[in-house]
């Protein structure tokens, strides 16, 4: 049988052929043309922001590195005088100018009770004689202080005016990095001494607990905030958690239970919720118990529970009771070292991937993967940058990705962003790179786990040509 096609038909035919072939081999071409760099990977230990070690604020430690530090805020010092907040004999307690030229960004927390081994309070007088001395002075295994009446409305009035103005002062700050919600209890750790045996001290209702945290929510819109335990109030508004016993096995494994399973809390009479997935919104914190700086829980006998605990709880800093203080290259220093290796973020750049050449006034599309060897992601939404750079490392155009850190929970992400190439780009071969940056410090940002760090900061990801 023949089959006859009109001329007209027949050329259609062929040309659709054609279109859809040539279609193919360009894709083809295109697939086959790809650069793949991939960077060679950095095993070393990384001093990165908001993560690591949080000695106390008040001491210039030059041993360990870091860049956290942490500032237990007590009231009196605060607000000495009736309405008149002294944020600048604060910021000289706690070295904020000295912080600040480091770039080392600081954790507050307000306490109202800081127990110790003289009698005192962390009220300011004028507060008390507005109480009428409402609360509990108290002798026992904590130490001595004064636990004021938390449900007292004149105490409550006066301390949302207290988080207001800290909040006016630090919303907005580069230098501040977390805010944990101390205020209530011992230490401002949300517990007070009810053992049998010692002087019974009241824990407020959990209405009143949460209007304490209303104050801090209110006031801190910019900052992420952090709890001493699960709650309701702090499931609702994705808080981070801090647990000032880290290292202790088994009181970390009931703060673990808390978090995975929920609880009754005993201070306030009520159950509260599991927050399992906490740190995927906001960082888990502490400090390690029983003084001495933590060291004993980096010996070869207890490192192994110490690194369990930490991948457990998805810890990203400890302070301020911490390591910082050790001599470097001492006998813990290889078990510190492994464990500021795990916790936190650890951003490695495993492959890039882009067309080797493009042409000027076009955008270099980039497709970034990045692994995540770390064990929580980065809280803050800092701006990923691309940069062309000349081969002696000048920038000759930068774009910033609208690509979200926050998203990059441990393990793969893959994105991708532009690069615009501008008109009057010389022809010639370029270098690419990428950072990122923090937005509130022109010199601060984050380093990735890869080799190829520029003069600049940046990381150095491959080479592209730019020709007609």
């Amino acid at each position: 049988m023949v089959i006859f096609i009109k001329k007209g038909k027949f050329l259609l035919f062929l040309l659709a052929i054609l279109v859809v072939f040539s279609g193919f081999q360009l894709n083809r071409v295109q697939a086959i043309s790809q650069t793949i760099y991939t960077p060679i990977e950095s095993t070393k230990v990384l001093n990165n922001p908001l993560m690591g070690w949080a000695p106390d604020a008040r001491w210039i430690l030059k041993t360990q590195k870091y860049k956290l530090v942490f500032a237990s805020l007590t009231w009196s010092d605060l607000e000495a005088q009736k309405g008149i907040y002294n944020f600048s004999a604060i910021e000289t307690k706690f070295n904020f100018s000295y912080w600040h030229q480091q770039g080392v960004k600081v954790i507050i927390r307000v306490v109202l009770d800081n127990p110790s081994s003289i009698n005192h309070k962390d009220i300011p007088n004028w507060l008390y004689n507005e109480i009428n001395g409402d609360g509990i002075w108290y002798n026992n295994s904590y130490g001595q202080g004064f636990s004021p009446n938390y449900e007292n409305a004149t105490l409550l009035a006066y301390h949302q005016k207290l988080i207001s103005a800290l909040g006016q002062k630090y919303n907005n700050s580069g230098d501040i990095a977390f805010i944990e919600l101390g205020s209530l209890g011992h230490w401002g750790e949300w517990h007070t001494m009810q053992a049998t045996g010692y002087t019974f001290i009241p824990f407020p209702s959990e209405a009143t607990a949460n209007k304490y945290v209303t104050h801090y929510i209110n006031s801190f819109s910019n900052k992420i905030k952090l709890m001493r335990r699960p709650f309701n109030i702090a499931k609702t508004n994705n808080l981070g958690l801090f647990n000032d016993v880290f290292g202790d096995i088994v009181q970390t494994d009931r703060y673990l239970s808390w978090i995975n399973n929920g609880y009754y809390n005993n201070y306030t009479k009520a159950q509260q919720p599991a927050m399992i997935d906490f740190w995927k919104k906001a960082p888990s914190g502490g400090e390690f118990a029983n003084g001495k700086a933590g060291v004993q829980y980096f010996s070869d006998i207890n490192f192994s529970n110490t690194l369990t605990k930490a991948k457990e709880t998805h810890l990203s800093w400890v302070g301020p009771n911490c390591p910082a203080n050790q001599p470097l290259n001492g006998t813990i220093q290889p078990n510190m070292d492994s464990f500021l290796n795990t916790i936190g973020y650890k951003f490695v750049i495993s492959q890039v991937s882009y067309l080797p050449t493009i042409q000027r006034s076009k955008s270099a599309s980039l497709t970034i993967t990045i692994n995540n060897k770390g064990v929580a992601p980065f809280y803050y939404k800092w701006p990923v940058t691309l940069y062309l750079m000349d081969l002696n490392g000048n920038v000759i155009n930068k774009q910033t990705s609208t690509e979200d850190i926050r998203n990059w929970l441990p393990g793969i992400r893959t994105f991708s962003s532009n690069l615009y190439i501008p008109s009057k780009t010389k022809l010639g071969t370029y270098k690419l790179a990428i950072s990122i940056n923090d937005p509130s410090a022109l010199n601060q940002s984050v380093d990735f786990a890869n080799e190829g760090k520029t003069s600049s900061g940046y990381f150095y990801i491959g080479n592209i040509t730019v020709a007609n």
